[in-house]
């Protein structure tokens, strides 16, 4: 019987210390879910893409910083949308949400970047962040709130956001499901454009982060998302990342980590943590230079939504290209 509220996965929470039995557990059920998807096909209404990353895109800034490379391409493509296009889709009058935003950088990237438009941010989490409150004196047009993802309908009621976005957030909400049919119910029922921008987990993840909120993304709990929206609107599945990402962060990420808490659980040593350091930075930077001849493992999803008889953004060129719409169903 499908969870009313989840959109799939487990129902254990990874993000809390588990037992040995709620761990092999949790990874036993995403496993058996995602195994089970592979069967399923997305809808026709969900259109893939996949983002090509180029050398010019790629932050210096955040390439130093030593992100895992599905963070460096979720970067990058935020960096890289047409938002210019964008803006002109939504009209200049720019009322962003942005769900789970922890201590609320993506906020703070999105409205530095679209800063000409004056454009009104407010970002909610389950959990306080101090950062909050500086921002709030640095930036004035930034709202925080306290709330979680199961007070959505009453802040889109309040709010009237055009623009909702989440980084690496969904995961974390265990009524994800639930979590859409408001914002669906928000969206088949207004009368203005809504673009909604969603970076995911996808099922590469399991491998890769292993234990990291309720769920990976898939076509099945993809498809039941798509399913909630109505009228004129269109959906995108943007695949981000191939086998170079995906054995960057095997090899450099998830086996040494895995490795220094069995072997050095209070303390890697330095000199092999400066190796790793060295090696992981020569293989993200070939990320937008060397070609990925694949097309799987995909390292992270970006799911976008645009209602309200928005253009379909083309996004591995950066333009807004022209469609028929997708009728709901």
């Amino acid at each position: 019987m499908k969870n009313c509220k989840s959109s799939g996965g487990s129902a254990i929470n990874a993000d809390v210390p588990l037992s040995v039995k709620d761990s092999f557990l949790w990874l036993w059920q995403n496993f058996k879910f995602l195994r089970a998807s592979s069967k399923v096909k997305y809808q026709p209404a969900v259109r893939q893409y996949l983002y090509e990353a180029s050398a010019e895109t790629l932050s210096e800034i955040d390439i130093a910083q030593l992100p895992t490379p599905s963070r460096l391409l979720c970067n990058s493509l935020w960096d890289d949308f047409n938002w210019d296009e964008i803006v002109a889709s939504l009209g200049k009058d720019l009322q962003i949400l942005e769900c789970g935003c922890g201590n609320g950088r993506y906020g703070r990237r999105v409205v530095k970047t679209l800063e000409k438009y004056s454009p009104k941010y407010v970002g909610f989490d389950a959990v306080l962040n101090n950062r909050w409150a500086e921002d709030a004196i640095e930036m004035p047009s930034m709202e925080y709130r306290n709330s979680r993802s199961s007070d959505i309908k009453a802040m889109l009621d309040e709010i009237k956001p055009n623009l909702i976005i989440s980084q690496s957030a969904l995961e974390h909400f265990s009524d994800d499901y639930e979590f859409f049919q408001s914002v669906s119910d928000y969206c088949n029922g207004s009368s203005h454009p809504v673009l909604q921008i969603h970076m995911i987990p996808s099922p590469a993840c399991l491998p890769l982060y292993l234990h990291h909120g309720y769920r990976q993304y898939c076509s099945v709990n993809i498809n039941r998302i798509v399913d909630l929206f109505r009228g004129d609107y269109y959906m995108q599945n943007i695949r981000m990342g191939g086998w170079l990402e995906f054995m960057s962060m095997l090899l450099w990420v998830t086996l040494p980590t895995i490795g220094m808490q069995i072997f050095f659980p209070n303390r890697f040593p330095s000199a092999f943590r400066n190796k790793f350091r060295r090696f992981y930075l020569k293989s993200i930077r070939k990320i937008g230079i060397k070609p990925d001849r694949g097309l799987e493992p995909s390292s992270f999803f970006c799911m976008i939504i645009g209602t309200g008889g928005m253009s379909e953004v083309n996004i591995c060129h950066g333009q807004l290209i022209p469609v028929s719409f997708h009728q709901g169903r």
